[in-house]
């Protein structure tokens, strides 16, 4: 099991402006579950509100001790070696391969969502990939540059 992950952008700024941290953290389980060589797909929203593939951290170990529990309880760990962050000022638009993801078909969204961001609020942060909709980040981020 591998997750998407959205990252607030004010989260993101704060987070990756301090350098890489090779690790999130949640309050959602899902976190907690996942195994060594998952991957943690983490996407953010511009201001310009495009939503963007942000880091593919593959994951090292969780805990449920958390180094900053204002943001949570689970705290997913990264390979610095194997995971990635992207640059965004050369990203494309992630929306739409969102869009085409199985927990998206499942919810029945209307297809003009106002904000794709409403779906990933509080516990539903997190959501769980199938390897099909793996398959389809994985093809997507292997055209994006990395920091």
């Amino acid at each position: 099991m591998s997750i998407l992950y959205f990252w607030k952008w004010k989260n993101y700024e704060n987070d990756v402006g301090i350098g890489k941290a090779y690790y999130l953290i949640q309050d959602n389980k899902l976190m907690l579950n996942l195994k060594p060589e998952q991957h943690i797909w983490a996407f953010t929203r511009l201001e310009n509100e495009t939503y963007i593939l942000a880091a593919d951290l593959v994951v090292s170990q969780t805990t449920d001790d958390s180094p900053e529990p204002k943001y949570g309880h689970y705290c997913a760990y990264a390979d610095k070696l194997k995971s990635r962050y992207f640059k965004l000022s050369h990203s494309s638009d992630v929306e739409p391969v969102i869009k085409q993801l199985n927990f998206y078909a499942q919810k029945r969204t209307p297809p003009r969502v106002k904000a794709l961001g409403s779906l990933f609020q509080g516990l539903a942060a997190v959501k769980e990939l199938t390897p099909s909709d793996e398959q389809k980040l994985t093809t997507f981020s292997s055209k994006l540059a990395t920091i």
